[in-house]
């Protein structure tokens, strides 16, 4: 059952990041600037940014929302098996990782390799630190954390393991997360009249970095704020 509760505390957790990215997610700040192709018709779907927060925002969180879960689910599976090693999991846990996914491809292949590495790194260390919890008797996730960790070990699996977005940080210039987009489908109508409308590759890598991690940090600051009331 305490994994079913971890579960649950993730989603939350996850659930909390996404909706405070969504709303801080400033669609003119992230695509006024066009494209080299298709300037033109970006910036008309710019002055109806409903059109890119429904077909493009939106989507593009919701499924960095699944990822992380998926995610997750492939790290307790190695949480609940303790003489498991790790490296039996590691490509199905990077397989629904965005930010390995999002890498650059003009990345050289070592600068590859270092932060595949890193992100696998940090998954182990993830699914390590849940692992008390995972096998705790209590069937609710603040339940299990007070009877399996002490108040410093909580903060620290919030501050250092609940830190999704850490690769952001870590290594700013490497990942690049763009959405080819059909313009003919969102300015059908009297918006296309006398305009081309190209497949366009839109970039939103800094407008994502950015609300990403303002989202999480303003989200592990609510937990630890909790963590202080549960063991206070």
């Amino acid at each position: 059952m305490t994994r079913e509760a971890l579960e649950t505390g993730f989603e939350t957790y996850v659930d909390d990041i996404m909706t405070a990215a969504y709303d801080r997610f400033d669609v003119t700040a992230a695509f006024a600037g066009g494209t080299s192709q298709g300037g033109r018709v970006v910036s008309k779907l710019v002055k109806k940014n409903y059109l890119l927060d429904r077909h493009v925002v939106k989507p593009a969180l919701e499924s960095y929302e699944q990822d992380v879960l998926d995610q997750v689910q492939v790290l307790l599976d190695y949480a609940e098996t303790p003489d498991a090693e790790f490296e039996d999991y590691s490509d199905e846990a990077l397989s629904h990782d965005t930010f390995y996914q999002s890498l650059r491809e003009d990345l050289s292949e070592e600068r590859r390799g270092e932060i595949r590495e890193r992100l696998v790194e940090q998954q182990r260390r993830l699914a390590e630190a849940a692992r008390p919890i995972v096998e705790a008797e209590e069937d609710e996730f603040w339940p299990a954390v007070e009877a399996t960790l002490s108040r410093s070990e909580a903060e620290q699996l919030v501050e250092e393991h609940f830190a999704f977005t850490e690769p952001l940080r870590e290594y700013p210039d490497a990942f690049r997360f763009t959405e080819t987009v059909d313009t003919g489908e969102l300015l059908a109508g009297p918006l296309a009249l006398g305009m081309p409308t190209p497949s366009v590759t839109l970039d939103y890598t800094d407008e994502v970095r950015r609300v990403l991690v303002e989202a999480e940090r303003r989200t592990i600051d609510e937990v630890l704020e909790e963590v202080d009331r549960r063991f206070d």
